[in-house]
């Protein structure tokens, strides 16, 4: 796939990951995806996918990604960096943090996402 086929799916993945999460692990990464985050994380299927956003929505329902900055880094490989925010529902606390993405392309699909970021944010425990 080209470099702008490439680009025009990042930013579709995240629209989708605001606005219908589910809808984006079904359209943008196969059946035998390969994710992992900060190494803590590993997924290889999107049943199990679905079953952890499902989980993230009842902590973060109002969460959203921007992605600030995308880089071509192989034919088939871009890394996105970005902000997510959210709002802590027990303290009402809106919290942000910074990612980054290493999403590899085939056919199309995301068949490998590698992601870091600050998982405190996501229980509550970073900074606001």
């Amino acid at each position: 796939m080209s470099q702008q086929a490439n680009e025009a799916m990042a930013e579709r993945l995240i629209d989708l990951y605001n606005t219908d999460v589910h809808a984006m692990i079904d359209q943008c990464y196969p059946q035998d995806l390969r994710i992992s985050v900060n190494g803590v994380l590993a997924l290889t299927d999107r049943d199990k996918f679905h079953r952890v956003e499902s989980r993230i929505l009842g902590i973060a329902p109002d969460r959203r990604a921007a992605i600030s900055r995308l880089l071509h880094t192989g034919d088939d490989t871009v890394t996105a960096e970005g902000t997510c925010t959210l709002t802590d529902t027990g303290s009402g606390a809106t919290r942000r943090t910074y990612w980054c993405s290493i999403w590899t392309f085939t056919d199309g699909l995301v068949t490998s996402d590698s992601t870091y970021l600050d998982v405190s944010v996501w229980s509550g425990d970073g900074t606001s």
